[in-house]
């Protein structure tokens, strides 16, 4: 019996190492590309109710709303209401987001 020595041919341990580190610096370039596109998205919800709030302090303002208003928008709850403290008029904003259940209370002085 006659041995068969037959040569396999592989990687060495270097151009392994250099192929992982590849696959990484790929795989991060896309997990950064993908959290920047995801923190866009959010961002871009943020501003639009951002403005509606700004939009509707000014109708406030200007006697374009009657007291107390509320919307209901797809992602939000919106509350606006007159308070008095003191004898001094305010603005009492309140966004309820609808998917976490948070709310946030904005106060500012009227310019009623």
């Amino acid at each position: 019996m006659g041995r068969l020595i037959e040569r396999i041919s592989g990687s060495t341990f270097v151009e392994a190492l250099f192929a992982q580190v590849l696959v990484l610096i790929i795989f991060s370039a896309a997990m950064i590309t993908l959290s920047s596109v995801y923190k866009m998205s959010l961002k871009r919800v943020n501003i639009g109710l951002e403005n509606r709030l700004k939009y509707l302090e000014y109708a406030y303002n200007n006697a374009l709303l009657e007291q107390p208003y509320s919307e209901d928008r797809d992602d939000f709850e919106i509350q606006l209401r007159s308070i008095d403290r003191d004898g001094v008029p305010f603005i009492e904003i309140e966004v309820l987001d609808k998917r976490d259940k948070k709310s946030q209370i904005k106060t500012m002085v009227s310019g009623r």
